[in-house]
């Protein structure tokens, strides 16, 4: 899968189109197929180096994203493939993203 991805915290520059092995959702999980991502404050931080929390290298930044269930983890209920949803995510800016069921939030119907 295609994802944006950093291997050092210092700058902008070091941001680059990769190829990643799609995730695989572990126990309690959602695969996401991002359609959409918000990147702000923090993310511009950890960018830069500047944030408290240091990511694991190679870094995909975003934390919010919207898109639909792909594929469900163990122990999930209430959620299917297809289901449209907005979500937390370690790792957002990416073909697919892996989040928590809790963390995520269906789209009601008639948002697009």
């Amino acid at each position: 899968m295609k994802a944006i991805a950093a291997d050092r915290l210092d700058s902008f520059a070091h941001y680059r189109p990769v190829d990643v092995p799609a995730p695989q959702p572990g126990p309690g999980e959602l695969r996401v197929r991002v359609a959409a991502i918000g990147l702000g404050y923090v993310d511009a931080l950890i960018a830069r180096g500047g944030y408290q929390v240091k990511p694991e290298l190679p870094h995909i930044p975003g934390v919010e994203i919207a898109g639909t269930v792909d594929a469900v983890g163990e122990g999930v209920t209430g959620w299917a493939a297809g289901d449209r949803l907005l979500a937390m995510t370690l790792a957002g800016l990416a073909d697919f993203a892996l989040a928590p069921a809790t963390a995520c939030h269906p789209i009601p119907p008639g948002i697009s």
